[in-house]
């Protein structure tokens, strides 16, 4: 998933207005950012599939550090911790570490069984909703713009510049979607950090939502 794991973090902003939009960001898309760090690391790989499945144009052939669910479970534990250390804020903080481990649990739902649960050895889950381009569609977009929509409705609201910005990135987040329902497969043979390696574009956003503020 992409877009509802944004939507998410516009969710918990509106749950819990004391957390910045960038933490929720970063929270909610914590795993994927460390991801491509971890493949350029060559720790963990991927590769393009032979050709595209649904909406998926990647196999994962192993990241049990950044997306297994004890990994998860680890960074969630990581990003709430880090928080309460320095803000010292119980409720943000529990808000984070649920955050953090939504992405495990919606990339559950349209993932092949690339999942693990701990290492490359253990079981591994998906329930294939990638597959569907129309069911993936509906989830993305449902959890998203409800994301949106409680963010936009806060009592809280934005400043002209904020929101200015928040629009912007909102279209920017739908016109990067839209490429990945249009993409191809990439060729055959393209090594793992070439794939990766402009994901790490995606701490952009950790910044962005940083700015976007009352």
């Amino acid at each position: 998933m992409f877009l509802a794991h944004f939507g998410m973090a516009f969710a918990a902003k509106r749950i819990e207005p004391k957390i910045n939009l960038g933490t929720c960001i970063l929270a909610s898309q914590f795993i994927d950012l460390i991801w491509p760090v971890f493949v350029l690391l060559g720790w963990e790989s991927v590769s393009p599939l032979a050709e595209k499945m649904g909406m998926n144009v990647l196999k994962f052939d192993s990241y049990p550090l950044s997306h297994s669910l004890v990994g998860t479970l680890f960074w969630s534990f990581l990003v709430s911790g880090v928080f309460y250390g320095i803000t010292r804020e119980k409720r943000p903080s529990v808000i984070l570490f649920f955050l953090t481990l939504s992405h495990w649990f919606l990339d559950l739902l349209v993932h092949e069984p690339d999942l693990p649960l701990w290492d490359d050895n253990s079981m591994k889950v998906g329930l294939l909703l990638w597959r569907s381009v129309s069911i993936t569609l509906f989830l993305e977009f449902t959890i998203f713009f409800v994301g949106v929509w409680l963010f936009l409705t806060r009592k809280v609201k934005l400043s002209k510049g904020s929101f200015i910005s928040f629009v912007i990135l909102i279209v920017f987040l739908l016109a990067i979607y839209a490429t990945s329902i249009f993409g191809s497969v990439p060729p055959a043979g393209t090594q793992s950090a070439m794939l990766a390696g402009p994901a790490l574009l995606m701490w952009l956003f950790v910044l962005w939502g940083r700015y976007i503020k009352p």
